[in-house]
């Protein structure tokens, strides 16, 4: 029997040329249906934030706190693309400058005051980068003095005041993975833990690390509103 001729290379490329075109399509197709779901996804949900609003306000049941959160939201969703895809120049720039925004934003500077401050703030209430600074401080704890090492990159933490404040730094680690939180306390939490002249690492302070980490902790409520300065962000 005769064998059937196979198909020239010619034909083999004209295939997977087309196979590649329709699957293209398919994949812009989907694409575009997904944007479309999300867009009508957000708009609902703006809508039912607007709703909550008015009915808030209706019932008396209001307050400034409550009011600037459902505003915030609604602005948030608002604007979803611009949200969720900022320049690249203002995402490295919240990552090179973290430090200095971390301090302004501790400080009780509004975020959105500018956009390299939104930028941060955004990165310091993402749930993941709140777990590790969390997983972070209780590190501190387990950390174990060792003999001096000219070699050792790491700065040794002020080893019995940590443990002094160990309910405190598991009650902040708590706190930071709690589902909402103020930014600012996230940026007190942030410099605290990574500034050498505070008294985490430097036993000559004159600061109480009890009552620094007592201040971060009640800034990380969402319902403290308090514009006080604190002595410990002055010049770090």
């Amino acid at each position: 029997m005769a064998r059937a001729p196979r198909p020239s290379a010619l034909l083999r490329k004209g295939l997977i040329a087309r196979h590649r075109t329709a699957n293209t399509v398919d994949f812009v197709t989907s694409a575009a249906r997904t944007t479309r779901k999300n867009e009508l996804r957000e708009m609902r949900e703006i809508r039912q934030a607007r709703r909550a609003a008015r009915l808030a306000r209706r019932r008396g049941d209001s307050s400034p706190v409550r009011d600037d959160l459902e505003a915030g939201l609604a602005t948030a969703l608002s604007n979803p693309l611009g949200a969720r895809l900022p320049p690249l120049r203002f995402v490295l720039g919240s990552k090179m400058l973290g430090g200095s925004l971390d301090r302004k934003l501790a400080s009780g500077v509004a975020p959105e005051s500018h956009p390299l401050l939104a930028q941060r703030a955004a990165l310091l209430a993402d749930p993941k980068w709140r777990a590790q600074l969390a997983e972070s401080w209780l590190n501190l704890l387990n950390y174990v003095p060792e003999p001096f090492n000219r070699f050792d990159i790491r700065v040794p933490t002020n080893h019995k005041m940590v443990l002094a404040c160990e309910d405190e730094f598991r009650l902040l680690a708590s706190q930071l993975r709690r589902g909402l939180v103020a930014v600012r306390g996230v940026a007190m939490a942030n410099v605290l833990i990574t500034n050498g002249s505070l008294p985490v690492y430097n036993r000559e302070s004159p600061h109480d690390l009890g009552t620094l980490l007592r201040d971060v902790i009640r800034c990380l409520d969402p319902m403290h509103v308090s514009h006080e300065e604190y002595r410990w962000l002055r010049g770090h």
